[in-house]
């Protein structure tokens, strides 16, 4: 069984090494995406699909900004308790108060559902 530190040494490491592969993943959308732009020009029902997609926030520049706003949440929970369980920081009322509140739309999709 792995000490404490060498768990938090084999998260670091993984969380290194899955990196690259996750950038290149989201270059790959982007690379697609584009092409998609272009190659849509040459039909009218692409060419729809896109502005309705847009529309609706359901294309890849809606997707990628949730993912960034889901790797970005990801973040700070993962500092709390990693400093908890790793680093002998005990669990309290005040590092759970720490923990954000995911938020995945924006503004205007959360108005219209509460509607």
């Amino acid at each position: 069984m792995l000490t404490t530190e060498a768990q938090a040494l084999s998260i670091k490491r993984a969380n290194k090494t899955v990196e690259p592969l996750s950038q290149a993943r989201r270059s790959g959308i982007t690379h697609h995406d584009l092409t998609m732009r272009f190659v849509s020009l040459s039909s009218p029902s692409l060419v729809t699909d896109r502005l309705l997609a847009t529309v609706a926030k359901a294309d890849i520049s809606s997707f990628q900004q949730y993912d960034r706003r889901v790797r970005g949440f990801d973040q700070n929970p993962r500092d709390v308790h990693y400093s908890m369980l790793f680093d002998g920081v005990n669990y309290s009322q005040i590092k759970m108060a720490q923990l954000p509140n995911f938020e995945p739309c924006d503004r205007y999709i959360t108005q219209r559902v509460e509607r």
